[in-house]
């Protein structure tokens, strides 16, 4: 028989409020987005003062010199960059042009595209304009004149050839390696190459090394956007002997309460309410950032006492580190350590990287210790740059190598997944002709 019966049940839920989703989200923030969200709270409520920073405020353990602080604002870097096409505009009125030269000109330029190619047909132009295709030719000659030379060329084909014909030395095969066979140029198939173009594998070698010489896009290497400027979040550098940590938070408005709304929260209406409301909120902000600056401290600190190889000699040296281990040293969740990594860019002596690749995973090796991901992808890229470049090592040569010579267990398809997100091209494709 069943019997119905009610009980109690005590049980402890964390409830996902809304103050508890904002500290989350300033974890994850760069600290430029941090200072971005601080002013838009500002706005939000008339409770929160915000007052800039002196520019000598960062926060560090110790004592440590203030003249080794970059003292810099984001705001520093605002700088416009003329476009390329305004540019070539510039240039292209210097012309003697007719009018409808004029109009057509500026037509060919405002329709390239951010390589530098203009992939509309000549006959095609000719016929929008009404013009002979003649006449469209002369005026689209005259803008591959341009500095950048080859700006409005077709494709890559057309480029190379443009390239090709601008040499005092013109060199037939190689045009007619970029006209007919560009895909067994790009796939380095030379003997293919040699047969088809009726031509010996040294005459072959040569057309290949003029055309490797040729820029590969008309815009190739010109910057069409204002320069990114990368602001660290923390700074790692040497002092004394010793690493120091920097966390960047010099130019974060600093935070206050307005007071001339405290009188308004003693009141037993809505205006009160508002008004605690509100306090509450900028009390949580304040708390929240704080909270911040000390995580990512405390893991700066555990970077810096786990990965010192690093710091010393670079990529070679960097030690496995997961999300759990810095977890637990600093007394938080997994999920506290990841959030705080993201979006994050930290300056080291070696150069500046995001905060993210300090954690890799491991692989085995002979010796019982473990290896890191990242330091076998940059054992990876040492052996490639030094390989015979007649006789490419295949990925399973480098796994046997990373077996025998360096007691470190990668299998092939590992080696083939690091040398793609290398970007580095499988062996066949990295063969030169000797």
């Amino acid at each position: 028989m069943m019997e119905l019966s009610l009980s109690q049940r005590q049980t402890t839920n964390l409830a996902m409020t809304t103050e508890l989703r904002q500290a989350i989200s300033l974890l994850q923030f760069s600290s430029m987005e941090l200072t971005a969200f601080i002013q838009e709270q500002a706005l939000e409520n008339p409770l929160i003062e915000l007052k800039e920073k002196s520019p000598d405020v960062d926060h560090e353990p110790g004592n440590y010199p203030k003249s080794y602080q970059p003292n810099v604002s984001p705001l520093d870097f605002a700088t416009k960059e003329k476009d390329i096409r305004e540019d070539l505009w510039d240039q292209a009125r210097l012309l003697e042009l007719s009018e409808i030269d004029r109009l057509l000109m500026q037509y060919l330029i405002w329709n390239i595209d951010d390589n530098g190619y203009l992939p509309i047909p000549e006959k095609e132009i000719a016929e929008e304009f009404g013009l002979p295709e003649s006449q469209v030719v002369t005026v689209l000659e005259s803008l591959q004149q341009l500095e950048p030379a080859g700006v409005g060329t077709k494709n890559l084909s057309d480029y190379l050839v443009f390239q090709l014909r601008q040499r005092l030395e013109q060199d037939s095969l190689a045009e007619q390696m970029v006209v007919q066979h560009l895909n067994l140029l790009a796939e380095k198939k030379w003997r293919q190459l040699a047969e088809e173009l009726d031509a010996n594998l040294t005459e072959i070698r040569e057309a290949a090394e003029i055309i490797q010489q040729l820029k590969p896009k008309p815009l190739a290497g010109i910057a069409k956007t204002p320069a990114e400027y990368v602001r660290p979040d923390i700074s790692v550098k040497k002092h004394q002997g010793r690493y120091k940590i920097i966390l960047h938070d010099s130019y974060l408005p600093s935070i206050q309460v307005n007071t001339n709304y405290r009188s308004l929260i003693t009141q037993n209406d809505q205006t009160a309410k508002y008004v605690k409301d509100h306090y509450q909120k900028a009390i949580w902000l304040m708390n929240s950032i704080e909270q911040r600056q000390a995580t990512m401290m405390k893991i700066a600190e555990v970077l810096v006492d786990k990965q010192a190889e690093f710091f010393e000699k670079g990529f070679t040296a960097i030690q496995p580190l997961t999300l759990k281990e810095v977890a637990e040293a600093i007394g938080v969740h997994e999920s506290t350590v990841s959030r705080a990594k993201a979006n994050k860019v930290i300056q080291t002596p070696q150069g500046c990287f995001e905060l993210s690749i300090f954690f890799t995973s491991k692989l085995s090796s002979e010796s019982g210790s473990d290896t890191s991901s990242t330091k076998v992808k940059a054992l990876l890229k040492q052996l490639i740059e030094k390989e015979d470049k007649n006789k490419p090592i295949s990925d399973q040569k480098i796994s046997d190598y990373f077996k025998t010579k360096e007691g470190i267990t990668v299998s092939r398809r590992t080696v083939a997944k690091y040398r793609e997100e290398l970007r580095i091209p499988a062996s066949s494709k990295r063969k030169q002709l000797s």
